[in-house]
Parts: C-alpha cells; structure tokens; sequence
C-alpha cells in the first residue's frame, strides 16, 4: 500500500470549511503574510494558478537575491492559508482558509537553506514589514525547522 499525502483535508480537520460554506467569509480584502522559506519560483507575477493575481509582495530575509523556495514549505505553508487551486497530483481542488486574500511573503532562508534570518531579527522587524506594506492588520504566519534528530 502506498501512501499519498494531500492538502486539501486541513479544512475539514480545522473545520475551517464552515467559513466558506456557512458564514461564507473566503478572506475577501485581507492580507496575509507569511514568514518561512520562500515562495514558488520567488515571483509575484509567475506564480502556481492557486495564486494567480494575489501575491502582493515578496521579500528576502535572509540576504538572497530570491525569495523562490527550493524546498517548497514557505510555499505550502502559504497554500494552506490562502491557495484557491486544483492539482490532479494532489488530490483536486485545493483550498486554503482564507482562498481570495492576498499575499505578503517574507523568504527567511539563507545561504544554506535554513530559517537562518530569524536568528538576527527581532519579531518586531519581521511583523513592522508587511504590516507597513499593508497598511492595516494582517494575520503572520510563521514557519519553523526543526533539527533532523526529532
């Protein structure tokens, strides 16, 4: 038996569907910004369709050129909070909670890969840059790595 992995169940678990269905709130003039490792191929304009027309703004935190995501977290992470798409490999529609907000994306990965530009920057700079770029609250979600051993 073969394992798949899909994202389009968090909804149900967190019975965030209810908010689409019943209160029918979809994240319509929100923003959310999302710290980890990156997003897609690092473009706001050339994005995967479930994002198409959303991505506000990009940044990299951790001093590369790119805030692209290699290792594709930052970009699942921001799926499950804001992806309006279907994927055949992944099961179907995908849908995250709040599927028509825009999205702020700050790239904390380094040089080798890790989370590292948390380590130097205090909370109070990484929430002060897209709360100026938004001009109002936003919801911040922010990735972690954990060491290989747990």
């Amino acid at each position: 038996m073969s394992l798949k992995l899909h994202n389009n169940v968090a909804l149900t678990i967190l019975r965030a569907n209810k908010t689409h269905t019943e209160s029918h709130l979809e994240g319509d003039g929100e923003v959310i910004a999302v710290c980890d490792t990156g997003f897609d191929k690092g473009s706001d304009s050339d994005v995967h369709p479930a994002f198409f027309g959303r991505v506000l703004r990009l940044y990299s935190l951790g001093g590369l050129e790119s805030a692209n995501d290699p290792n594709g977290h930052g970009t699942h992470v921001a799926g499950s909070a804001l992806g309006d798409g279907v994927s055949e490999t992944m099961g179907g529609a995908i849908r995250g909670a709040a599927p028509k907000a825009k999205l702020t994306l700050q790239s904390a990965r380094n040089s080798e890969g890790a989370i590292g530009a948390l380590d130097h920057l205090s909370l109070s700079t990484v929430f002060k840059q897209p709360y100026e770029e938004c001009g109002h609250g936003f919801t911040q979600i922010r990735g972690c790595q954990f060491p290989r051993s747990l």
